[in-house]
């Protein structure tokens, strides 16, 4: 290999070690939920009466979209609402879906304020043997004004 050829390797790899500092100190100064930035919480849901995200939106973010991707036909007499606890329906209602059907993304979009101190809640109804897919809900912690 000619010198030339090592000084363009050299040159290469240290460009390429300077947009991975570059990328590294982005991503550990960026702060989650910064003005504008859509957040996501997606999680899978079975046949269980009861199931909850886990994490929650913070207190006064604003969401956008609650969905529905059913992967398993839930058995006949299933219905589905997202919400949180005391209000089941607060993003979603049976209406706006349905589990028997598998295929679609049921989507809801919105603009709820999202007040809740606690995770999202999905409501399985019909006790179905059947079923699954994932419940996903998009926000913003801090709009864009």
């Amino acid at each position: 290999m000619s010198e030339g050829g090592n000084v363009q390797t050299t040159g290469i790899l240290k460009r390429l070690e300077s947009l991975i500092a570059i990328a590294l100190a982005r991503a550990s100064s960026s702060t989650p939920g910064a003005v504008g930035e859509v957040q996501e919480i997606r999680f899978p849901i079975g046949t269980g009466a009861a199931q909850n995200s886990g994490t929650a939106p913070p207190n006064g973010a604003i969401v956008t979209d609650a969905e529905l991707d059913i992967g398993i036909a839930y058995s006949p007499g299933a219905s589905i609402q997202v919400g949180i606890a005391g209000t089941p329906a607060l993003l979603m209602g049976a209406g706006d879906n349905v589990p028997q059907a598998p295929g679609p993304l049921y989507a809801v979009h919105q603009d709820t304020p999202w007040t809740a101190l606690g995770p999202v809640l999905v409501s399985v109804a019909g006790a179905p043997v059947a079923g699954s897919g994932f419940c996903i809900l998009r926000y913003v912690q801090t709009p864009q004004l």
